[in-house]
C-alpha cells in the first residue's frame, strides 16, 4: 500500500520548476504550467520504478487529483 506523504512527495520531486509547498491529496497534479508530456512519462517511469506499478499515459489522462492517483494505484 502507497502511503499518502510518499505519493506527495514523489509528485513534489517531479516539478521542478513550480511552487509544490501546498501539494496534498487533493491538488490537480496535472493542472500547472510544467505539466506536458514528458512530465507524464516521468510520472508513469518513476511510479514504476518506486512502486513497481505499471500505468498507461492514458489512465493518467483520466486521473485529476493526487487522491485519485493513490486509489488507483492502491487498487
Amino acid at each position: 500500500m502507497i502511503i499518502n506523504n510518499e505519493l506527495i512527495n514523489l509528485i513534489k520531486d517531479i516539478f521542478e520548476d513550480i511552487d509544490t509547498s501546498n501539494f496534498n491529496l487533493e491538488t490537480e497534479f496535472k493542472n500547472n504550467d510544467e505539466w506536458d508530456s514528458m512530465t507524464a512519462l516521468t510520472l508513469i517511469t518513476v511510479i514504476d520504478q518506486e512502486f513497481g506499478i505499471s500505468i498507461s499515459g492514458e489512465k493518467i489522462k483520466e486521473l485529476n487529483s493526487i487522491k485519485d492517483l493513490l486509489t488507483f494505484l492502491n487498487g
